[in-house]
């Protein structure tokens, strides 16, 4: 649906309406099973579904755009989530159908395929260094993002930046691991 809606003309209010019901499906989707500790929702979806929204709203107002944005790092955050879980000692004999690999091929895909939208649309790189500032620490979903700009020689500074004003603000016991 997303690919026969980018075809049309529509208003930047339509744009953005359309873009909220797609996402609140992805939403619906990916809690499908949540309530189940042994079931898993279908994670596959998720790489070509975005790739093709963010492709739906590439002309569209930044704030569209960043909605979609925010969603590619919640879900790329749940799929590490994820397989940390699935790798655990306790899900050894539950029947899912995904496994740990799997989940990050998924966030590899999502990686290549944001990558391939930035060269495409230089505003995604300015939206997701705006994205990037945890704040509840950097996992390693926030670290491939950054390397991932860092690549662009545009946002390459910034990055820099934003890294060094990390490790400054670090607290004293955390900068004994770094």
């Amino acid at each position: 649906l997303v690919d026969v809606f980018r075809e049309m003309e529509l208003t930047p209010a339509q744009h953005h309406r359309m873009c909220a019901k797609f996402l609140a499906q992805v939403d619906v989707e990916m809690t499908a099973a949540a309530d189940d500790d042994t079931q898993q929702p279908d994670f596959a979806m998720l790489p070509g579904l975005l790739y093709h929204l963010q492709l739906f709203v590439q002309h569209t107002p930044p704030a569209v755009k960043r909605d979609v944005l925010q969603c590619w790092i919640q879900y790329m955050l749940r799929l590490a989530t994820e397989a940390n879980r699935v790798e655990a000692h306790r899900r050894l004999f539950a029947n899912l159908q995904f496994g740990a690999q799997e989940l990050r091929a998924f966030q590899a895909t999502m990686l290549y395929q944001l990558d391939k939208l930035v060269l495409q649309d230089e505003s995604l790189g300015g939206l997701l260094l705006e994205l990037l500032q945890p704040s509840k620490g950097w996992t390693s979903v926030h670290v491939a993002l950054m390397l991932l700009l860092h690549v662009h020689a545009k946002f390459a500074p910034a990055i820099d930046k934003l890294c060094v004003h990390a490790i400054a603000t670090m607290p004293d016991q955390d900068l004994a691991h770094v």
